[in-house]
């Protein structure tokens, strides 16, 4: 027969069977019965690890049964010959991760950190002790609910926090929580070129100005009030932009939108290109994420009329943005 409980073989052993014709099998109820359970978790004689109460020892298993309330429990003994009941929430494989495990000494901690380098590892080993003033300023720090330190100092030069604050030489102590908040993700997978380097999507690393742009587009939810110097206030409204990035210098364009037609996306694509040239730089190549949407045609068109090259996902991008509102809606 099957248990319902926890789905595992159970085989009991009567003393009667069908074929004693004259004799009527008894109740479960009137008879204790022996209950060999085989689970696929654990096995009868296996080693394991036994943790209760942040004590961890190895164990082996003696034998495996059901209790009266249909619990699976596990039967160990431990090194000392001690015998512990205990169910499987307590018992993992030595060759399993621990999630609760915490490095204690310097060889458990270099083999917990196996993406540090030996510079990284050393500087978590033995981090900077503070003196009692750069304390002092941390805890300061944090009563004000995280301050930019910038701030801080000059509110210390101002006379608004203690002068002696001075001696830090505008020099902050870490404050672990606002690194926290400033760290980003940093991907630790990388897709490997023929060489074995880590390919990147910006390819050949461009060296002049202009020679590779990224762009890209966002959406509002929100229509905004489209900038306006004199005359009667316009009904349109800001809905998208065209982000434009150049790869070396870092240089960002925000070209704002009222609407995500083509006309639109190369108007700000125009103005770039004549904020570029006024300053002498000449843009080369386009480069944009790709949405595999149909192609839209104003875009095509313009390539003859432009300077330089493009990628194949620049043609789309409007027609992503469109897909985006849509999907939204």
């Amino acid at each position: 027969m099957y248990s319902k409980a926890v789905s595992l073989k159970v085989k009991l052993t009567k003393k009667y069977c069908h074929c004693h014709a004259s004799t009527l099998i008894p109740d479960d109820e009137e008879h204790s019965h022996t209950v060999d359970v085989n689970s696929d978790l654990f096995h009868v004689g296996e080693t394991l690890l036994y943790t209760n109460a942040g004590h961890t020892t190895y164990v082996k298993v003696e034998k495996i049964f059901l209790d009266d309330d249909f619990i699976l429990r596990f039967k160990c003994k431990t090194v000392s010959d001690e015998e512990i009941t205990t169910t499987k929430e307590s018992l993992r494989a030595p060759d399993s991760p621990d999630v609760g495990w915490i490095p204690a000494n310097v060889p458990e901690k270099r083999q917990a950190a196996t993406e540090l380098d030996a510079k990284e590892f050393e500087q978590l080993s033995n981090p900077v002790q503070l003196s009692p003033m750069q304390e002092e300023f941390l805890a300061l720090h944090e009563r004000l609910w995280h301050l930019p330190f910038s701030v801080m100092f000059r509110m210390v030069k101002l006379g608004f926090l203690p002068k002696k604050f001075k001696k830090l030489g505008n020099k902050a102590p870490p404050c672990v929580s606002c690194l926290f908040g400033q760290a980003h993700k940093r991907p630790w997978r990388f897709k490997r070129t023929k060489n074995g380097e880590a390919s990147t999507l910006r390819g050949e690393k461009p060296t002049k100005p202009g020679e590779t742009v990224g762009v890209d587009q966002l959406i509002s939810a929100q229509p905004g009030l489209v900038p306006q110097e004199k005359g009667a206030m316009t009904r349109a409204r800001i809905w998208a932009a065209t982000v434009f990035v150049c790869y070396v210098t870092g240089y960002i364009h925000v070209g704002l939108m009222t609407d995500q037609s083509g006309d639109q996306t190369l108007q700000c694509k125009h103005d770039f290109e004549h904020k570029c040239a006024t300053r002498g730089v000449d843009v080369k190549h386009y480069h944009a994420d790709n949405g595999g949407l149909p192609i839209n045609h104003s875009l095509i068109r313009s390539r003859s009329a432009c300077n330089g090259s493009h990628s194949v996902a620049l043609v789309r991008i409007t027609r992503m943005a469109l897909q985006r509102i849509r999907s939204s809606n």
